[in-house]
């Protein structure tokens, strides 16, 4: 009994407390104190249209009147202030996301992670002298095609973006067709029917936009590596390309999957990912080699002389063959181990032939060369030459 008797004279005290008023009312007559005003400026998200799973960043700056009443012209960083960051739905409903706070310039940044379409709210409460702020800055949310099975929760991601990729190596073009091998790895599920996509980003070394007709559908089983082959000719555009893969894929499951009409066994979609993967295309060059010498006594003098030609196409453009390559540099080296270092520049004449001559102390090889362009691949000949 003695201890409920004491539990209710605290009580009672603490509501005495209460309704006698810990705080003293306002004189009459007395105003509140003047706040400094606070703002929000230049705020922005980026992307401002995401993947639903992807990351962005908000940046931004908070400023403050250097005394009530100031000029925005003369607003200073708010320097350490502290702010909050919520995420409000299109329903109204918020969440709480992060604490932001002020750098020395009056800047922040900050990460968010979106998973649907919202409304961020950065709020500043103010203080004792600063006036609250707010602002909000709104980011889309573009989903990814799922479904998502009934039984297991499985997902089944019907748009696979650029996670997938396609290798090709550098090809030279010679007067006869080339065969490409293309290996694709795409992640997503399904099968379908796909062609590399080829879109030009130079043309004969000039910088140009084009499309090449693909001509080697092949059929891709996701998740997994895809392989087709590509021909190329002589004749066809020279320079950069981008390669990918499109087409058209159907997604299905024993289990059904679900949408909002209720159950579906498959979905068909086309899919285009034009830049996957660049890649160069080059006609093909022919350089020959000789010396005047290749065993020497003691160390001289050797001369070097060839023909440097490269594959060109007809005026007419359907067919190619190999013209002299006319005033073209041509590199000599000296093999050093297996890495040719470089000793004379010289330009072929008018007929593609060049002569040089060089002075050679040692036994070892020469190397010759022509230097590629964004039109015509290298070709090398080596020459062995004794000495002693």
């Amino acid at each position: 009994m003695r201890s409920k008797n004491r539990t209710i004279l605290v009580l009672t005290t603490a509501l005495g407390l209460v309704v006698s008023g810990a705080v003293a009312p306002a004189t009459a007559g007395e105003e509140p104190a003047e706040l400094t005003e606070t703002q929000f400026m230049d705020v922005y998200v980026t992307p401002d249209t995401a993947y639903q799973g992807g990351s962005g960043r908000v940046y931004g700056l908070l400023a403050r009147g250097s005394e009530p009443g100031s000029d925005p012209a003369d607003w200073v960083p708010h320097e350490g202030a502290v702010f909050s960051v919520y995420r409000v739905l299109d329903d109204g409903r918020e969440f709480f996301s992060s604490r932001g706070s002020v750098s020395a310039n009056g800047a922040f940044a900050f990460n968010i992670n979106p998973q649907r379409t919202a409304t961020w709210s950065l709020r500043y409460y103010g203080d004792d002298t600063h006036e609250p702020a707010t602002v909000e800055v709104r980011q889309e949310i573009r989903p990814i095609n799922r479904w998502t099975l009934k039984t297991s929760g499985f997902t089944v991601n019907t748009a696979p973006r650029a996670e997938g990729r396609v290798f090709a190596r550098d090809v030279v073009l010679g007067t006869q067709p080339v065969q490409v091998p293309l290996d694709a790895t795409m992640e997503s599920y399904g099968q379908g029917d796909f062609t590399p996509c080829f879109r030009n980003i130079s043309v004969e070394g000039r910088w140009a936009s084009g499309e090449r007709t693909n001509t080697a559908p092949t059929e891709w089983t996701n998740p997994g590596s895809g392989h087709t082959t590509e021909t190329f000719r002589a004749t066809d555009p020279v320079g950069l390309y981008e390669i990918g893969a499109c087409g058209s894929m159907t997604v299905f499951t024993e289990t059904p999957l679900t949408d909002d009409d209720g159950e579906i066994a498959s979905e068909d979609f086309s899919f285009d990912e034009p830049r996957l993967e660049v890649f160069r295309l080059r006609r093909a060059s022919l350089v020959t080699a000789t010396a005047d010498r290749t065993s020497l006594d003691e160390p001289g003098w050797v001369t070097l002389t060839g023909r440097v030609r490269k594959l060109s196409l007809a005026a007419d453009g359907d067919s190619a063959a190999f013209k002299a390559a006319r005033f073209t540099n041509v590199d000599v080296s000296w093999i050093v181990g297996s890495r040719p270092e470089l000793e004379k520049t010289v330009k072929t004449n008018g007929d593609g032939v060049y002569q040089v001559r060089v002075w050679t102390d040692g036994s070892g090889t020469w190397q010759v060369g022509n230097r590629q362009n964004n039109v015509n691949a290298t070709d090398v000949r080596k020459v062995r030459v004794t000495v002693g």
